[in-house]
């Protein structure tokens, strides 16, 4: 049963760098054999609140940094693909620091092994967190186009 819940987590987090990875998101880095010859070793001390805190405040810090680096360097882009390519590569630095979150949580579910809804609770509210902030992003992005 513990090998089948990684699975399902493995699964998850290659579909959540696909629905939120905008299409040319490199999977090098979060595929199921780097996931599980890196799996992390988290702290006894640690807890899902701790890294949803953790992290959801990485994301809330990042995002409007890179909705203005973004915005600065596509002043003189004229072109709307190329507006969309640099969109991309911004995305997803914030979609980096909600995937070492999420496996993180996953880590730490193994490592108690708590169950599957636990970490889904807490990966779903990171997730949240994420998409609000790539909405700064996407905001300066929809204005740029338009």
């Amino acid at each position: 049963m513990r090998r089948n819940r990684k699975h399902i987590v493995i699964g998850i987090m290659l579909c959540i760098c696909l629905l939120f990875g905008y299409g040319s998101f490199s999977f090098e880095a979060y595929s199921v054999g780097a996931f599980l010859a890196n799996e992390q070793v988290v702290e006894a001390k640690t807890t899902y609140k701790s890294i949803y805190t953790s992290y959801a405040k990485k994301l809330k810090k990042q995002a409007p940094k890179l909705a203005k680096q973004y915005k600065k360097k596509i002043k003189n882009v004229t072109s709307i693909s190329d507006k969309a390519t640099l969109y991309q590569e911004y995305v997803k630095k914030l979609a980096t620091i909600q995937v070492k979150g999420g496996k993180a949580m996953a880590s730490l579910m193994y490592q108690n092994g708590d169950e599957y809804a636990t970490y889904e609770k807490w990966a779903k509210k990171l997730m949240n967190v994420y998409q609000k902030q790539c909405e700064k992003i996407t905001n300066v992005y929809m204005k740029s186009v338009l």
